[in-house]
């Protein structure tokens, strides 16, 4: 008898449910709008990428994040590790499926885009010491063989786009935040438009003290855009950046015995020869990109200058003694060039497309004296 009962009950309920209008599951769905990639050098919807690629949007960098590390917005990512120390002489860790992981400085087999702009030298060396997440508003990752297509990018590529200004004539956003350890980091950005022109203005100034002796570390970032657009089809853009980080203490390595002393301390070598890192860096580029009736094609100019002092902790192979440091000096200039163009061969927008570029870059020592190991004496 119980088991009729709960039968009927079973069949009024399923007919219930089959009676409900499919209102409800059509005001559930919902159209999510289309994500283009850029990162694989032509526009293409997400969807139709044969390639391991993420897009990350400037909530995930920005919102509710210190924006001092990619450690906040990159690690969900599959394949990419990110480590973050707060060691500001050292950068952050970062590999794309395992390329990277053995780069004791900077960032090296992950190419670095900043607008278009390349962020790494033609030698493979990257840093982010001139990239202010405050100022990101998306960020694009490829992963896999796919990066070849950026010659020295074998691990893979990140992307970073600066946010574009508001649709209004005018916006100001200011930013003030603060932690513990001394953390402080105070960014404006400034945006506008005025008929065919268009920029942005993103200026920040950050203070951290450390957690650790010999930790402390500041520096500024300034990062100026500007946009015009040439009659229907024609766009320019400028890019200009520079940052200035004139501290960045490291504390160095604990042994096992110092640390349980002592886990705040730095190591004696450390402070014995002031580890330290003075980084200065400007870049600029100008872009235009032309559009036609089923082609387009794009040409970027760029410069770059890098200024780095870098006491270390280690003496010399061939010391006399520890009253001696080494001491790091690498001024480098880049210089660069990029073309491209991308036709359709149909009338259709889904027909077939041929695209075709070639990129050029010179890397060049500032002093030909600078660029190497040097002993100095400890005052």
């Amino acid at each position: 008898m119980r088991a009729g009962i709960c039968f009927a009950l079973m069949c009024c309920a399923t007919s219930l449910t089959a009676q409900q209008p499919d209102s409800a599951q059509a005001d559930s769905a919902k159209l999510l709008p289309e994500i283009t990639v850029t990162v694989t050098r032509t526009p293409e919807p997400l969807s139709r990428i044969p390639a391991a690629v993420s897009v990350v949007p400037k909530e995930a960098v920005r919102r509710g994040q210190a924006t001092l590390g990619l450690d906040e917005s990159l690690s969900n990512i599959p394949g990419v590790y990110v480590t973050n120390r707060y060691n500001f002489s050292l950068d952050q860790r970062l590999s794309i499926r395992g390329f990277g992981s053995r780069s004791n400085f900077g960032l090296r087999g992950v190419k670095v885009l900043l607008d278009g702009i390349p962020q790494t030298l033609p030698d493979g060396q990257s840093q982010l010491s001139n990239l202010d997440l405050g100022d990101i508003g998306r960020v694009e990752v490829l992963r896999g063989s796919s990066s070849s297509l950026y010659g020295n990018a074998s691990g893979g590529v990140l992307s970073f786009t600066t946010e574009s200004p508001g649709p209004g004539p005018f916006s100001e956003t200011v930013r003030g935040e603060g932690g513990s350890f001394g953390m402080m980091k105070v960014s404006s950005r400034t945006g506008g438009r005025s008929g065919s022109a268009s920029g942005t203005l993103s200026v920040s100034h950050t203070e951290y003290d450390g957690f650790r002796q010999h930790s402390s570390s500041h520096f500024t970032q300034l990062n100026l855009g500007a946009d015009y657009i040439f009659g229907s089809s024609t766009t320019g853009t400028l890019r200009f950046g520079y940052s200035d980080a004139p501290q960045a203490e490291n504390p160095g390595a604990l042994t096992q015995t110092e640390y349980l002393a002592n886990p705040d301390s730095a190591a004696a070598g450390n402070i014995l020869r002031d580890a330290d890192k003075d980084v200065s860096q400007g870049q600029l580029g100008f872009s235009l990109k032309h559009y036609g009736e089923h082609s387009e094609w794009t040409a970027t100019v760029f410069g770059l200058l890098r200024d780095l002092a870098n006491p270390l902790a280690t003496p010399p192979p061939s010391g006399p003694g520890p009253d001696v440091g080494t001491f790091v000096n690498i001024d480098r200039q880049a210089i660069g060039a990029r073309f491209s163009t991308d036709r359709h061969l149909g009338a259709t927008e889904n027909s077939a497309r041929l695209t075709l570029g070639v990129d050029a870059q010179y890397l060049g020592m500032i002093a030909p004296t600078r660029g190497r190991l040097a002993a100095f004496p400890i005052p």
